[in-house]
């Protein structure tokens, strides 16, 4: 993998000051003017030289917001101070300023800078305006300039990368913890809604006739399912993902046995025509499919049928398992056994669909029909 921060590549595009490094160069830059200010008028300088290194000064500031401009500016004033008598401190200023260009600007700005500040420096001591001793150190300044800047560069560049694994972290937790959400919420209704559905329509059967020993039997059984899927969700999370890629049919049969022993308690007829589930074996995920959608099949029975009789068919080959339970409704029908959420066909087509299978559900001349196929993952083989 690249680096982004390596000495060819993170040289090529400006790297601008962060937040506290333009604070520090605003206020040094400001403390820097009026002590300079302040030096010239008590030493009487010219006007002109006061101004000429307050407008460095005010460049190097510049920085803050417009590198490329700041050192555009500095070489024109550095190259304007040899039609002066101040070669000397614009070769300073400029070889200061040279951390800052290292620091902010791309590679062909550093190096038009860098040829235009030593070519300056040459032209100097050729010209015997700077003693060979006075351009060591000025060299010298200029190398451990342009290497602070390199390393604040650097440091920037590795502080922003941090920043940006942190914050790509946070998000990555923040998804993880609402998908822990989703799934937890998904498990709820599709177990616990089911028991507690037929919890609320015993209820209304105990108030509303004397089926007392029924309704308090299948409350309770009801209740100590519900308490066992909540332990069963909350634990789930420790749950490796190998021990859920397993084959077997326990779920989806258990299901089938359980929702036509539920109906029947509810005062309803089933005919049931299973076609050879216990020799079937399915994917672990396809089965725990399965057995959601018979429970939540189950419960909207509970809800919304207005008769007595509930069909259920299955029939398995060795592709596919295909599922199906009919029922007569009260069509415009307003009030129903127990509240409902309005979200049962939805998950419903959401999880068939996760497994590759088509699920159909709708009405005709009182009778609903929910119709599911889902392949097993056999059929390749």
């Amino acid at each position: 993998m690249k680096r982004s921060d390596g000495f060819g590549h993170g040289l090529r595009h400006v790297s601008p000051l962060s937040r506290p490094e333009r604070i520090t160069l605003l206020t040094l830059a400001g403390v820097l003017l009026v002590a300079g200010i302040a030096m010239h008028a008590t030493a009487g300088d010219p006007l002109s030289t006061a101004i000429f290194e307050s407008f460095f000064t005010v460049s190097l500031a510049g920085f803050a917001f417009s590198p490329r401009l700041s050192a555009a500016v500095i070489v024109v004033l550095l190259l304007g101070a040899f039609l002066g008598d101040t070669q000397a401190l614009a070769l300073v200023v400029a070889a200061v300023a040279l951390a800052l260009v290292v620091r902010t600007c791309d590679l062909r700005v550093i190096l038009v800078y860098a040829m235009v500040w030593s070519g300056g420096l040459a032209w100097s001591i050729l010209a015997d305006a700077t003693p060979v001793t006075e351009a060591i150190v000025l060299m010298a300044v200029g190398v451990v300039s342009a290497s602070s800047g390199l390393i604040m560069r650097r440091i920037e560049a590795g502080s922003r990368r941090l920043r940006e694994q942190l914050a790509e972290r946070a998000r990555a937790e923040h998804e993880s913890v609402m998908a822990e959400r989703l799934r937890i919420a998904d498990e709820l209704h599709d177990v616990v809604a089911h028991d507690l559905t037929i919890i609320a329509m015993h209820v209304d059967l105990i108030v509303e006739c004397d089926a007392h020993g029924t309704s308090l039997d299948a409350i309770r059984s009801s209740s100590r399912r519900a308490l066992e899927d909540l332990r069963r969700v909350v634990g789930q999370s420790h749950v490796q993902p190998t021990e859920t890629t397993s084959a077997s049919v326990s779920e989806f049969r258990g299901a089938i046995a359980d929702g036509c022993h539920t109906l029947e308690r509810a005062g309803m007829t089933v005919r049931a025509d299973v076609d050879a589930v216990d020799g079937t074996q399915l994917p672990r995920i396809v089965d725990l499919t399965l057995s959601r959608l018979v429970r939540e099949a189950t419960t909207n029975v509970l809800k919304h049928s207005s008769g007595t009789e509930v069909a259920l068919a299955v029939r398995t080959s060795r592709a596919a398992v295909e599922f199906e339970i009919t029922n007569s409704v009260e069509e415009g029908r307003r009030i129903q056994r127990v509240p409902s959420g309005g979200f049962g066909l939805v998950r419903m087509r959401e999880r068939v669909s996760r497994v590759g299978g088509h699920l159909s559900a709708a009405a005709s001349s009182g009778v609903w029909t929910l119709s599911v196929r889902v392949p097993t993952g056999h059929e390749s083989e």
